[in-house]
């Protein structure tokens, strides 16, 4: 058992280490709040940015090529049916092969 003097003369031995590892951590969090601020603040500033001086030249761009769009929907449409269909095909004969194989490979193990 520790007497009461034991315990205050380790706490003040302990004490600057103590202090020290203190001021550490507040200086690295310190830097790391920083570096969120100054994170979030140039990102706000270049949304803002895109905001301001990207959005609306592409905007004008779309809808002065709206028709032009429109127009090319009913073949891209035929083109992506075409290619998911293509895709769905070999994806359900590879899974059909290979089911057949694991079958011959099963009932060669129990046979």
């Amino acid at each position: 058992m520790f007497t009461k003097e034991q315990i205050d003369r380790a706490v003040q031995d302990a004490m600057p280490d103590v202090l020290a590892g203190l001021r550490k951590e507040i200086a690295e969090q310190a830097v790391y709040q920083a570096k969120v601020a100054v994170h979030a603040s140039v990102q706000k500033a270049v949304t803002d940015w895109i905001n301001e001086n990207l959005v609306p030249d592409i905007m004008a761009t779309l809808t002065e090529s709206k028709a032009g769009i429109l127009s090319a929907v009913p073949s891209i449409a035929q083109g992506i049916a075409k290619a998911l269909g293509e895709s769905l095909v070999a994806s359900v004969t590879e899974k059909m092969e290979r089911s057949y194989e694991r079958r011959k490979i099963f009932d060669a193990l129990l046979n």
